[in-house]
């Protein structure tokens, strides 16, 4: 399952097929043009749970996401998520 960073509430960051590949990924967007301009920002380091949708707007957290997610952002650059019953970042139209 790939994942995604996000800032709840706003934007995702970056995405990768892990975790770690989503952190670098999100990296250039964050201080800095490599996975050290992270350092500077309050990032969930581990996975958070599925389901957990809650959380605290600002917020910055990696997220499974699907894999029409992944494809998108890498495409097009960052979207409006939406979660699927499970709690899986995804897009508008594989919730409907």
């Amino acid at each position: 399952m790939p994942y995604a960073l996000i800032q709840r509430g706003y934007a995702i960051f970056g995405v990768g097929e892990t975790p770690d590949e989503a952190r670098a990924d999100a990296a250039q967007w964050l201080d800095g043009d490599d996975e050290r301009g992270l350092s500077g920002h309050d990032v969930a380091m581990a996975v958070a749970e599925s389901g957990n949708i809650g959380g605290v707007d600002g917020e910055l957290v990696v997220l499974q996401c699907t894999a029409a997610l992944i494809e998108y952002v890498r495409e097009h650059g960052t979207t409006t998520y939406h979660f699927t019953d499970d709690g899986i970042l995804c897009l508008k139209g594989e919730v409907e």
